[in-house]
């Protein structure tokens, strides 16, 4: 019975990820597959080759976000991209919707900034109680004038689900910055701590180690 209830788990943790991997692989690429009815039906590739091949709505999703980039970033699409972006902002509705996105959008996806770039060792929710954050930036507007000394703004996950979490704003010498990836800690979070990141190579004796932020 020993082994048989070692097999089952060997086999649950084998199989188990692979079928929720092949799962959302599979929702993911069925769903753009539905970029497909923007094309005429003529051209679906469904009826050109005869029998349905998964994925030409990824390949079609992929040259559409291509084109659009190619667009925005010549001297007409960025003129015609501050047009929208004006337009929209000025619908009552809308504007509020769109500007939120919109600037989330530009902090996590700009090549500049440091949105989600380095992981962080804080305490929350109390002093004493350490846990992994993101930094996404540095507090401004009016907070600034409220806030005294160096504050980060920092991003912390909950577990086993990061997309939900809290935003907070912490001194910039409580914060340590470690040495692992994004997807690293990512991964450190969403297994509850079981996947542990490899230990990072100490640095040689000659050299300063790296001082917390």
């Amino acid at each position: 019975m020993a082994s048989i209830r070692r097999w089952l788990l060997a086999g649950l943790l084998v199989l188990v990820p692979l079928a929720i991997t092949l799962w959302v692989l599979d929702w993911i690429v069925g769903t753009l597959d539905q970029t497909l009815l923007i094309l005429p039906g003529a051209w679906h590739p469904d009826k050109l080759l005869g029998f349905h091949i998964p994925g030409f709505g990824v390949l079609l999703m992929l040259l559409i976000v291509l084109l659009m980039g190619a667009f925005a970033s010549n001297f007409f699409g960025k003129k015609l991209v501050r047009w929208g972006n004006s337009f929209l902002s000025r619908i009552p509705i809308v504007r509020s919707i769109y500007s939120s996105v919109k600037q989330v959008s530009d902090t996590v996806f700009s090549e500049n900034g440091n949105a989600f770039r380095k992981a962080l060792l804080v305490q929350w929710p109390r002093e004493g109680v350490w846990t992994i954050g993101f930094l996404t930036g540095t507090p401004g507007g009016d907070v600034v004038n409220h806030l005294q000394g160096d504050y980060l703004s920092v991003y912390v996950p909950t577990t086993p689900n990061p997309t939900g979490g809290y935003f907070v704003m912490l001194k910039k010498r409580d914060c340590i910055e470690l040495k692992m990836s994004v997807d690293e800690a990512l991964t450190y979070v969403i297994s509850m701590g079981v996947v542990v990141p490899s230990k990072p190579a100490p640095l040689p004796a000659t050299l300063p180690l790296t001082p917390p932020l």
